[in-house]
């Protein structure tokens, strides 16, 4: 009798162990723990602008919101105009691309128009990449028409630079 119940305490020994490591074997956890920071600052804005060509026309350029570029033209006959030079700066961490320009009447979101008074900005402008702290500039001319027939011609209006993020994207 007593040697039973020393086999089936070994015995029931024997099955507990089986139990325990047949169940870690099944059941194995992993622990993977980190951390991840991201952080970028997107900031294109005007710095400057001036009137290169002050000989003709009169043109006056602020950039009191530094998104915005506005121009106010005085012009004196048909075919008069004058260039101007925007200063443009990116203040963030991440690089920018230009990707065009929105014109708009002074003050408000409606797209610039006037009949008498043309805005060329040259297409070799777009696609341009600003690194950060980086800084560029574009000259536009603004040209009163000269087909025009009305005796003053004067235009108010506010030129918005649309850049996006230009990254490439990680893929592992």
């Amino acid at each position: 009798m007593k040697n039973k119940s020393k086999v089936i305490v070994v015995a029931l020994i024997v099955l507990l162990l089986a139990l325990a490591i047949g169940y870690a074997a099944f059941n194995q956890v992993l622990n993977i723990s980190g951390s991840a920071d991201a952080e970028g600052k997107f900031s294109v804005v005007f710095t400057n602008g001036t009137v290169t060509s002050p000989d003709h026309g009169d043109a006056k350029v602020s950039t009191d919101d530094p998104t915005k570029l506005n121009v106010s033209v005085k012009l004196t006959y048909p075919g008069d105009g004058c260039t101007v030079t925007a200063y443009i700066k990116n203040g963030g961490t991440v690089p920018a691309k230009l990707d065009g320009f929105k014109l708009y009447n002074k003050g408000t979101t409606t797209s610039f128009s006037n009949s008498e008074i043309e805005v060329l900005i040259p297409d070799n402008v777009s696609q341009e990449v600003l690194q950060p702290d980086e800084s560029t500039s574009f000259s536009f001319t603004v040209k009163w028409k000269t087909s025009s027939i009305v005796e003053k011609a004067n235009a108010d209006f506010d030129i918005e630079l649309l850049y996006s993020q230009s990254t490439t994207e990680f893929n592992g």
